[in-house]
């Protein structure tokens, strides 16, 4: 004969559940501060993870219990599940564990054939919501036509300071890119 500590559920089936629960929050704090930050596919990874985990918890917790859940959408429609407990805590954390969607903070552009060296350095500049002054060249040099390209920096600063290699024409001078006061200052060196 069983014990049993609650209405169906035995006293194996209890520690059982306690003891994946209390594997499950050690793996979740070493996992989390183990890196300083987690990268996307290991974000996902830990929500599928939290989302297995949690539903086998709650399987084993409630045994046969039914459970109903429904997501209303802002453009309408509904999501609905319904199941086991463990199937829908499965669901539950599945669509409420907080994703972060990484954000692409680098600087990427497509040179056409035509544009010159001053109209894309503006452009650049206006992508942050800043102006291009150019100290130092010639207008022809400023009217130096690009070889179409595709380019990505990490800041607008470096996308600017490599403009120079895509220069068609050669012998095109060197120059710095200091940023102060919403402008970029590209200066002939």
């Amino acid at each position: 004969m069983s014990e049993h500590v609650g209405e169906g559920v035995s006293t194996g089936r209890f520690w059982i559940a306690v003891g994946l629960t209390i594997v499950l929050i050690a793996f979740l704090v070493v996992a989390f501060f183990k890196k300083a930050q987690l990268t996307s596919s290991q974000q996902q990874i830990l929500r599928f993870l939290c989302s297995l985990c949690g539903g086998f918890a709650g399987a084993i917790f409630t045994g046969e219990a039914l459970a109903r859940v429904e997501i209303g959408f802002d453009i309408g429609g509904k999501l609905l599940a319904s199941g086991t407990a463990g199937f829908a805590l499965f669901i539950i954390v599945w669509f409420t564990f907080k994703t972060v969607v990484a954000v692409d903070h680098r600087v990427a552009v497509s040179i056409v054939s035509g544009w010159t060296f001053s109209m894309t350095a503006q452009k650049l500049a206006e992508s942050d919501q800043k102006v291009a002054v150019f100290e130092g060249f010639a207008p022809e040099q400023l009217e130096a036509p690009l070889k179409p390209a595709e380019i990505a920096q990490s800041t607008t600063r470096a996308a600017l300071l490599n403009l120079r290699y895509l220069v068609a024409a050669p012998g095109f001078p060197e120059y710095s890119v200091e940023t102060a006061d919403g402008r970029y200052t590209i200066k002939r060196v």
